[in-house]
């Protein structure tokens, strides 16, 4: 069985702009824009899980419950990505201010079937949590070892 982890991003209540395309100078393409006090666009942490066989079944999971319920501060995924052992999820949330920021874990049975909507009581494991009065510099350094 083979797993990705992807982000479904929602940014149907994000105000679009237009501007012209420099290369047609005469098309204006739309631009979704989350300006200061705005809604920003929702992302969504889920998995597709298949076997790789043209005959197998494809399965759409998504993160129960939701990062949103989970840590209701967060705007932003700032990166995610798998933890040596294949089983579980890492992502970097933080929030619009940039001055909070959190590392956390989830299961691969964190993610239910995308169809399927129970409650779930799973907790989150943070492996680092931290604040700043003014923000949060995050750099591509993040590694785990075996």
């Amino acid at each position: 069985v083979w797993l990705i982890v992807y982000l479904e991003v929602d940014e149907a209540d994000v105000e679009a702009y237009s501007f012209q395309n420099p290369t047609t100078l005469d098309l204006e393409e739309p631009f979704h824009y989350p300006r200061a006090g705005s809604k920003n666009a929702v992302s969504e942490l889920c998995l597709v899980e298949f076997d790789g066989t043209k005959e197998g079944e494809i399965v759409q999971r998504r993160l129960a419950p939701s990062l949103l319920h989970r840590f209701p501060w967060y705007e932003y995924i700032v990166r995610v990505g798998w933890m040596p052992d294949g089983q579980r999820v890492w992502t970097q949330l933080l929030d619009r201010c940039q001055q909070r920021l959190c590392l956390a874990v989830f299961s691969v049975q964190d993610f239910i079937p995308a169809w399927e909507n129970h409650p779930s009581d799973k907790s989150s494991t943070v492996l680092h949590y931290e604040t700043s009065p003014m923000w949060i510099n995050v750099a591509n350094i993040l590694h785990f070892f075996d």
